[in-house]
């Protein structure tokens, strides 16, 4: 499996694939967040960006066999993007996209100008995307963040511990000082002490009773945290009904919203 940004397009994609047969690939994962050239170049930090080369790059990969998910991360400044990414790549033929909610500028100490998408906002786009998963059948997955209190009693009811992943999953990869760990990515990002060295150390896992995970707070910049009840960006007051914060839940076998 890799994961790429689409940049430096087709010499990327070449130098990743040189000598791996097709059916080797599980897939190759493209973190596209719009399809216009300077929205994509500021999100990305890079000028020389292009959708025009990145598409290249795709068409390369679906005529060698290799399948292809589109992966956007949706921020205030391209939370309408998603339909247009979703038609523009499904004419080329992919059927399979998974969106994120961006989050990681809500780090204490992180000043990047773009903001987190509002409760009320993401439940519309959530909803919206499943409409279109279910008109044209595609593999289309957007993440449940925050649930009314009917769909949070039904979360908790068949979930029994606060986090996701619980242990199960570990994500790893290089550095000059050696192999680093996480068991939760969004964790490692906000709170870097629960990220460990492979090799050397015991992997940190928090406990906690009641199913509340303890960054999902953190994980929303602070204009949204402030809107909350109290401030502390668990709890929201939106059209008259009180939202819950939860992790970014995927389920193929519970629907909400």
């Amino acid at each position: 499996m890799f994961s790429t940004s689409g940049f430096d397009g087709m010499n990327v994609i070449k130098k990743l694939t040189d000598g791996i047969d097709a059916k080797d690939i599980s897939y190759i994962s493209y973190s596209i967040d719009t399809i216009d050239d300077l929205k994509l170049q500021y999100l990305k930090g890079n000028k020389n960006m292009q959708i025009k080369e990145i598409d290249k790059a795709i068409s390369y990969c679906i005529e060698h066999g290799i399948t292809v998910k589109i992966q956007p991360t949706l921020w205030e400044i391209n939370q309408d993007d998603y339909k247009e990414i979703i038609n523009h790549y499904e004419k080329m033929g992919i059927k399979w996209f998974t969106f994120h909610a961006g989050s990681f500028e809500a780090l204490e100490s992180s000043k990047i100008p773009i903001k987190h998408i509002k409760p009320n906002k993401w439940r519309k786009i959530v909803k919206d995307i499943n409409k279109i998963a279910r008109e044209r059948d595609l593999k289309l997955k957007a993440p449940k963040i925050f649930l009314n209190t009917e769909e949070n009693v039904t979360y908790l009811k068949n979930h029994k511990v606060y986090c996701q992943n619980g242990g199960r999953g570990l994500q790893i990869w290089m550095q000059e000082d050696g192999l680093k760990a996480t068991f939760c990515p969004v964790l490692s990002e906000v709170c870097p002490g629960y990220t460990f060295d492979l090799e050397k150390e015991e992997a940190q896992i928090i406990e906690k009773k009641n199913n509340y995970c303890l960054i999902c707070s953190k994980c929303i910049d602070e204009n949204v945290r402030q809107q909350s009840i109290n401030r502390e960006g668990t709890t929201f007051f939106i059209d008259n009904e009180i939202l819950h914060n939860i992790c970014r839940y995927y389920s193929d076998k519970i629907k909400y919203g």
